[in-house]
């Protein structure tokens, strides 16, 4: 929801966004191939986490398009980052 300002931070708001958004995507790839495996054997795991994995690229490739279709509309990037951080905390928490 605050990307955008990181913009006008100079560099160093864009920086520290880039090494935490680095680090906490790829913190998230372990524990779902294990939960994967976990939930749906070792056989079918990693099938499991393919689809999982296709699916974000698909989402992602939409979140994408829309975010630069808003931005063409309206002349910024201020509206997309705003409704997807607002999505972000619609999420309930996953069950134990």
């Amino acid at each position: 929801m605050f990307l955008h300002q990181a913009f006008d931070a100079h560099a160093l708001g864009l920086w520290g966004f880039i090494v935490f958004y680095g680090l906490d995507w790829i913190a998230t790839v372990p524990p779902t191939i294990a939960l994967a495996n976990e939930l749906f054997g070792r056989n079918r795991g990693p099938l499991v986490y393919g689809w999982m994995f296709t699916a974000h690229q698909l989402g992602a490739a939409f979140a994408s398009w829309g975010g630069g279709y808003l931005a063409d509309r309206t002349g910024s990037y201020r509206l997309s980052f705003v409704l997807v951080g607002a999505h972000g905390l619609d999420h309930p928490p996953l069950a134990n």
